[in-house]
């Protein structure tokens, strides 16, 4: 029988799920580990990692790798919860270190899944089951994987200028009837050309990156916006509901309909920040994994 060495995946050390008063602040501070952080209901939220600085308004992911100066103080009058775990990666997730993108904060409608990935780990956590500190450190490999396989945005700036161009009137005209015929001509290239270079940078084909783009301005519109999914479908470039709907299942793995419960589940947390905290795991606990 093949076994999977302990040191191949992540070494949990603690992880939590608090509520910050008004008003609270961390840091600054330097991890000497990794950290996720799941900011669940932010309003006002000042957050700074290293060099760059956020003001963060809605639920978000952050990774922070260990040595990077962390800071971040909630502004305004409401509490926020946020859940974290801290760790160190293991032989796995450094092996795949070099082709992650740098990035360290991710919009929650890209990473639903993932929040309940991480809410099933702390109530693993609490529980504390035969194998829970494997199936732990199992559970946070796929977040932290399924973050970055979810990037869907190439970096511009390394790109020839006409796949820039050709991504720009891609977003500029998402709800319009867009080819790669017309994408290729607009740059004077051949079709073949166009869709060989294309993929070779961006990763995924011309028609499979437009569908991503019209299904993640989809999502934001299902999430924040009141209109029908017909009209969504309307507004994204979709030419019948039918076909909307059956493309965002395979790429979000569940229906529009759902999408929306879900975003809404979401926003009625963040606006109940004086209520009574409910989860399946203990509030304002730290739980070890020595």
């Amino acid at each position: 029988m093949v076994t999977l060495q302990s040191n191949y995946l992540p070494e949990l050390l603690v992880a939590g799920d608090f509520v910050f008063a008004p008003g609270a602040e961390v840091g600054p501070r330097i991890l000497e580990e990794y950290e996720i952080i799941y900011f669940m209901n932010p309003k006002t939220l000042h957050y700074t990692s290293g060099q760059e600085k956020f003001l963060i308004d809605q639920p978000c992911i952050v990774l922070l790798p260990a040595g990077v100066n962390q800071y971040y103080q909630l502004a305004g009058g409401q509490s926020m919860r946020h859940q974290f775990v801290h760790f160190h990666p293991g032989l796995l997730l450094q092996q795949m270190l070099p082709n992650w993108p740098q990035k360290s904060l991710f919009t929650l409608e890209n990473n639903s899944i993932t929040v309940d990935l991480l809410s099933e780990l702390l109530h693993i956590s609490s529980k504390k089951d035969y194998g829970w500190r494997e199936r732990c450190s199992s559970i946070l490999l796929v977040i932290i994987s399924k973050l970055f396989s979810d990037k869907t945005e190439p970096d511009v700036n390394k790109l020839p200028i006409e796949i820039q161009a050709s991504l720009h009137h891609i977003e500029s005209h998402l709800p319009e009837q867009i080819s790669v015929k017309q994408l290729s001509q607009s740059v004077n290239w051949s079709h073949e050309h166009f869709t060989r270079v294309f993929k070779s940078h961006v990763g995924m084909s011309p028609n499979q990156y437009l569908l991503s783009r019209r299904i993640e301005k989809a999502c934001k519109l299902i999430a924040y916006t009141t209109i029908s999914i017909k009209e969504i479908a309307e507004k994204t470039g979709f030419q019948s509901e039918h076909y909307f709907s059956r493309s965002f299942k395979r790429l979000k793995s569940t229906t529009p309909s759902h999408y929306r419960k879900k975003a809404r589940e979401y926003r009625h947390i963040s606006e109940e920040y004086d209520s009574v905290w409910k989860s399946q795991h203990p509030i304002n606990t730290y739980f070890f994994y020595d």
